[in-house]
Parts: C-alpha cells; sequence; structure tokens
C-alpha cells in the first residue's frame, strides 16, 4: 500500500503531465490553480488534496497514457477515480442543469468544487470585464448550488 505522500506525489506528476504548456485565463501556468485548490482542501485528508490536484485532468488532457479513468482506478482507487469523473464535465454537457447535479452526488468533488470555484473567483477582478461578467454568474450559480446542497 502507498504512504499518502506518494499517492500526493504521484498525483502531482500526473496533474502536472496532464497540465503541461497549459496556462490559465490570466497567462499563468494552469499548475498554479491546481495546486491552489488541493491545498485550499488538504486539510480534509489525502483523497481531498488528490481530488483537487487532478480535478481537471480528464477534461483538459486528451493522452489516456498520461490519464484516462482507468488509470485514476488502478492508481488510486475507486473512490479518487469516482470522485476525478464527478468533477470532469463532460462535452455537451449543460453545466448548472447536468454537470453540477452530478458533482453534488460526490462528497469529495463537492468540496474540491467549492476550492475550485473560490480560487477562480480570487482572480476574476483581473480580467476584462465582459469575461467577470460571464465567468462571475457562471460562478455563483455554481456556488448557490453547492451552498444549497450543503444546507440540506
Amino acid at each position: 500500500m502507498s504512504k499518502p505522500a506518494d499517492l500526493i506525489t504521484k498525483a502531482e506528476r500526473i496533474a502536472r503531465a496532464a497540465h503541461d504548456g497549459q496556462v490559465d485565463k490570466l497567462g499563468v501556468d494552469y499548475f498554479n490553480h491546481v495546486r491552489s485548490v488541493a491545498d485550499a482542501v488538504a486539510h480534509l485528508g489525502t483523497e481531498y488534496e488528490i481530488v483537487g490536484l487532478l480535478h481537471d485532468s480528464l477534461e483538459d488532457c486528451n493522452d489516456p497514457k498520461i490519464v484516462s479513468p482507468d488509470l485514476l482506478n488502478a492508481e488510486f482507487g475507486p473512490t479518487i477515480a469516482a470522485a476525478v469523473d464527478a468533477m470532469t464535465k463532460r462535452a455537451g454537457e449543460h453545466y448548472t442543469q447536468d454537470y453540477i447535479p452530478r458533482l453534488l452526488a460526490n462528497t469529495i468533488a463537492r468540496a474540491v468544487k467549492h476550492a475550485d470555484l473560490a480560487h477562480n473567483l480570487s482572480r476574476i477582478t483581473q480580467l476584462d470585464p465582459a469575461q467577470q461578467n460571464r465567468l462571475r454568474a457562471k460562478y455563483d450559480a455554481a456556488l448557490n448550488m453547492l451552498n444549497s446542497a450543503g444546507q440540506r
């Protein structure tokens, strides 16, 4: 059985490879975002930190040699694989009608998504006003759904 630190190192390596060469909307290395999300949920446990690192990997990487649902299951087990899958918005999927409700069903994914949205919102003022308005509406709708689910 792998130690938690070894699993985190493995997840970090996969995340770096999955996001190699990618930058965010501000031109910053995309790995910084996934590391920030992982750091925000690390206090909840190793599984949360790993999902934080890998939360965008399936969506952003099309190379199954780097990351795939099967690879995640083999390397980290079904709990982490299911949470990363829940975090993955599928092609053609409506954000608030399909994606967020599916994500809400997974406790780890729900916490990681909250951290993801908080990180995205923390930097939104650095974008142009049109992007700010579009993304703020999207992120606020998702946060409202997450917060409502947490109150049930």
